[in-house]
């Protein structure tokens, strides 16, 4: 499976629109199943009706449906219901179907969004995913959750400074290790942050799964390649050495 990571730097909403045409120009005539983009590399808040955030949600619309590929488009500032939420798009086949709201928020984020209560599960064809914003990944409940519903990708815009990449690698790491889920989690190139996306993949060996990863440093934009479609017999099999929950003894 071939992935398109953004690693888009941080603009303001009417900037986004010029920077979309311009990258994904780039790679018109190259070939993707996955396009996925950061956290919150869009700056403004939002509300979901406004034209602006429309425009963009249209673009990547026809972009899916042109090229035939499933797009996370990253996280934005979204307000709905008079909350604001930060909150991932999920587009496939041309449709935006649904949003993954962000669960664990990180510090100064408590206390200014609202926080999203379940984990979704999106079907792209044959493919199911989950999409954990940024530090919904950190923890491993939401990765568990992800693979007993029947996915088999993590999708995880995110937007880490560079100063916490290796502390970030290892967590991406340890849920795709877990779960034997590929795991694609995308940072922005803007200062402190600096890209250092990572992509990882499982390859079965010597009866065991050999963790796989990519990073792409600080290049804008990246194809990469992982393989979902490869892991549901080893998904499975780890889900039934899970015994999932734990008693513990008092003597």
């Amino acid at each position: 499976m071939k992935v398109l990571c953004v690693q888009a730097p941080r603009l303001q909403a009417n900037e986004a629109m010029p920077y979309l045409r311009k990258v994904l120009g780039r790679f018109s005539e190259h070939e993707f199943q996955l396009v996925a983009f950061p956290e919150k590399w869009v700056t403004n808040a939002l509300p979901e009706t406004d034209s602006t955030l429309q425009e963009i949600l249209d673009y990547f619309q026809d972009f899916s449906s042109l090229h035939g590929c499933t797009v996370v488009p990253g996280s934005f500032s979204m307000e709905r219901n008079g909350e604001l939420y930060n909150s991932s798009p999920f587009i496939h086949g041309g449709k935006l179907k649904g949003f993954q709201d962000k669960i664990s928020l990180f510090k100064l984020e408590n206390g200014r969004y609202a926080r999203g209560n379940d984990v979704k599960i999106f079907s792209a064809g044959n493919m199911k995913v989950a999409v954990a914003v940024c530090y919904d990944l950190d923890f491993p409940y939401f990765a568990k959750m992800a693979v007993a519903n029947g996915a088999s990708l993590i999708v995880n815009p995110s937007l880490i400074t560079a100063e916490f990449m290796e502390m970030w690698h290892i967590y991406v790491k340890g849920r795709s290790l877990e779960t034997r889920l590929p795991v694609v989690s995308v940072n922005s190139i803007s200062e402190p942050f600096l890209g250092g996306s990572i992509i990882t993949r499982m390859k079965p060996r010597n009866g065991g799964i050999f963790l796989e990863w990519e990073i792409i440093g600080k290049h804008e934009a990246q194809i990469v390649e992982t393989n979902p479609e490869e892991m549901s017999e080893f998904i499975t099999a780890r889900q039934a050495e899970d015994p999932g929950s734990y008693k513990l003894n008092s003597r």
